[in-house]
């Protein structure tokens, strides 16, 4: 059942400083390359997911994850003092206070990335750029033989009915497409919110593991088998049964028993072959 590869690709909510949804599905198989990164857009992991597969050849039977994330995410492509090709993830440009405003990784970069959001970024581009990526990654994947599972890991249907961001019928039918192309309909997001409460004292808005089993199990059963329930009760119970002791009592304490979790994902491994490397 679970031949092949298994390669995913998306923001935070894909790959988090403990397992997600996505490690849920692809310790299913012998082969997993994670290839999320915190803060990216759309059109980036569409970009990460061309160069993937100019280097390990996408083939029939392997299987593509997706987590969408917020529409109005752009990246900037920029360079280090060592001319050093760097992809700045520094999520949303619809607000005018942003956490790269104080971010330290940030602080060279950030004179370009406020005069994109006020000069240069629209919030509608995102709806031309997720379309042409979830578009041509779903025809790539039909034509390869591979599966392909889309899941919106924050809600994209937020612009529907405000009337401020879509104009036009173009980009009406645009959003109407990127939604009939998920696997899910219901966001990682909402259902987090709607059904979890977060158990530890963080300001972490992330879907703790708990929520991305339960995602799983509602969503994708076919995909819960005794090998991810096996993977779920021995790393991430104790994990959760650490950061909701009353040992843990601040902020601190629970980064760290979360930290050592952070898995050193392929993809970090791989920027090297890779054009540019995530900040």
């Amino acid at each position: 059942m679970f031949s092949g590869r298994c390669f995913a690709f998306g923001c935070s909510f894909t790959n988090w400083f403990y397992p997600t949804w996505a490690d849920i599905i692809g310790i299913n198989y012998n082969s997993f390359y994670n290839f999320a990164k915190g803060g990216t857009s759309n059109f980036t992991h569409f970009q990460r997911f061309i160069e993937v597969d100019q280097i390990y050849k996408f083939e029939k039977n392997d299987t593509i994850l997706w987590g969408l994330t917020n529409l109005s995410r752009h990246n900037f492509l920029l360079e280090d003092q060592n001319r050093e090709t760097l992809f700045f993830g520094c999520g949303a440009l619809n607000k005018e206070d942003h956490w790269f405003d104080t971010h330290e990784k940030y602080k060279d970069h950030s004179h370009i990335i406020k005069f994109a959001r006020d000069h240069y970024w629209k919030e509608k581009w995102g709806i031309y750029y997720t379309w042409l990526a979830v578009s041509n990654v779903k025809r790539l994947c039909e034509a390869l033989g591979c599966k392909l599972v889309i899941i919106p890991g924050m809600n994209i249907n937020v612009w529907e009915n405000d009337g401020g961001v879509i104009t036009n019928d173009a980009e009406q039918n645009m959003l109407r497409e990127i939604t009939k192309n998920l696997t899910i309909k219901i966001s990682l997001q909402d259902y987090d919110e709607n059904n979890y409460k977060k158990p530890y004292p963080i300001k972490d808005q992330h879907p703790f593991m708990d929520a991305n089993w339960g995602y799983i199990n509602s969503f994708l059963p076919e995909f819960v088998t005794p090998k991810s329930r096996d993977y779920y009760n021995s790393t991430w119970s104790s994990l959760i049964k650490k950061v909701t002791s009353k040992e843990c009592t601040n902020e601190n304490e629970v980064w760290n028993h979360l930290i050592p979790f952070k898995k050193q994902i392929n993809d970090w491994k791989e920027d090297q072959k890779l054009y540019g490397r995530y900040v």
